[in-house]
């Protein structure tokens, strides 16, 4: 197994706001539909590209039923991927690679590897050092969305909110984010964790192999109790 971690103290200062507005004022954006959702970076038709997830998860009738509540599914970052290429006209790691990891140094930062046609949902490739400077770029302790995540969609339960799940430590507000692919390709056995403190401190693992799903519990919690 080969894992990096990296772990920075980022001075505070002002950082410009992340342009999504508070969950009382969406944004006015033009409405996507399945059609719309072209095919700008399909790869092979595969379930696990990111078009082919978007398109089957719009046929789903129980996916759109009116009932809401919380459940973990990367359905939606699929979705997002496409909605990013419809309005924008780019691909979605261009754009992204630009408006998103550009501003935070993330110059590492690709859709590539062996899931690299998962686009949204998975088809990111970053060193630990990039990694950590995204979250600090986009999760620095002065952003709205990290002092008050409350004013934005936030399930209230589960503390997940903007990609990340907020819980309260010790007095103070952390946030992180996990994800795992399991595969019987080593090459494609990848996780990563990363987690947060308003204090400015982040910290961040990335490793090839696969782990159990509570031992991703078991180095949050430990880190959690050492992270000021």
């Amino acid at each position: 197994m080969q894992t990096s971690a990296a772990q920075i103290e980022q001075p505070r200062s002002s950082q410009p706001a992340l342009p999504i507005p508070p969950q009382s004022a969406p944004p006015q954006e033009p409405e996507i539909t399945a059609p719309d959702l072209g095919g700008i970076q399909a790869a092979s038709r595969n379930f696990y590209t990111q078009i082919h997830f978007a398109r089957t998860a719009l046929k789903d009738p129980t996916l759109l039923s009116p009932d809401r509540k919380h459940l973990y599914s990367n359905v939606g970052y699929g979705l997002l991927g496409q909605i990013i290429e419809g309005i924008t006209g780019q691909p979605y790691g261009d754009y992204c690679g630009t408006t998103i990891m550009a501003p935070a140094g993330a110059t590492s930062a690709q859709i590539g590897g062996p899931m690299w046609a998962t686009g949204g949902f998975g088809g990111w490739t970053i060193t630990a050092s990039d990694y950590a400077r995204f979250v600090m770029y986009w999760y620095a302790a002065d952003r709205p969305w990290v002092k008050t995540p409350q004013n934005y969609p936030l399930d209230r339960d589960s503390g997940m909110g903007l990609s990340v799940r907020n819980f309260y430590y010790d007095g103070r507000h952390m946030f992180y984010h996990s994800g795992l692919w399991q595969n019987n390709k080593q090459s494609r056995q990848i996780g990563a964790l990363f987690l947060a403190s308003t204090t400015g401190t982040v910290f961040v693992a990335n490793w090839q192999g696969n782990l159990p799903p509570e031992a991703y519990n078991d180095l949050r919690q430990s880190i959690t109790a050492v992270l000021h």
